[in-house]
């Protein structure tokens, strides 16, 4: 399991939608949506973009990170 500063406890995540990045394991680096918290496995179901389809996948909790979307990357305009 990851111990950084940059994980934390996904519980924290009140929300369905949010968007994380997954840290660890096969799915690393990828972008991903929180579907729903799964407490007693101490998972998280996330969808996932595998091969162009949105998929459903259960990751541990401690491999996901909240990906804070800023103004720039919303609006690219107003970065310039």
């Amino acid at each position: 399991m990851l111990r950084d500063d940059r994980y934390h406890d996904i519980a924290r995540m009140h929300f369905s939608r949010d968007e994380v990045n997954i840290g660890e394991g096969a799915f690393a680096g990828m972008n991903a949506y929180v579907l729903r918290l799964l407490p007693a496995k101490n998972r998280v179901e996330v969808l996932l973009d595998i091969l162009g389809r949105p998929t459903p996948v259960e990751v541990n909790r401690c491999s996901v990170v909240p990906v804070k979307n800023n103004l720039s990357k919303l609006a690219p305009i107003l970065a310039a």
